[in-house]
């Protein structure tokens, strides 16, 4: 599939934050998993993608410090095919940013 380096990345790319649309809806982190896998459910044409499908877009690794299961990386389908999108992308994005800065 289709994959983004960080090298991809590039501060011109990104969307304000949060992304306030011309129609009025705005995303941001509390409403962006819904958005998501409407998203989702809308390209796949599955209306019952429930939480156990959800799971399929979702990748976790073991900190074998904390012992929990941490989020890796997002896998959502595209036009092109599907895209990742790892933490280090999030963190080179985010890049001495907080969302609470914002």
């Amino acid at each position: 599939g289709l994959k983004i380096t960080a090298e991809d990345v590039r501060p011109e790319d990104y969307m304000p934050y949060p992304y306030q649309h011309p129609t009025g809806h705005k995303v941001d982190i509390f409403n962006c998993l819904s958005l998501l896998l409407s998203y989702c459910r809308a390209v796949l044409q599955d209306a019952h993608l429930g939480s156990a499908g959800r799971h399929q877009f979702f990748q976790y690794r073991r900190d074998q410090d904390s012992c929990i299961d941490v989020l890796h990386s997002v896998t959502y389908p595209s036009p092109k095919g599907p895209i990742k999108i790892t933490t280090n992308h999030v963190h080179t994005a985010w890049a001495g940013r907080a969302v609470l800065d914002i």
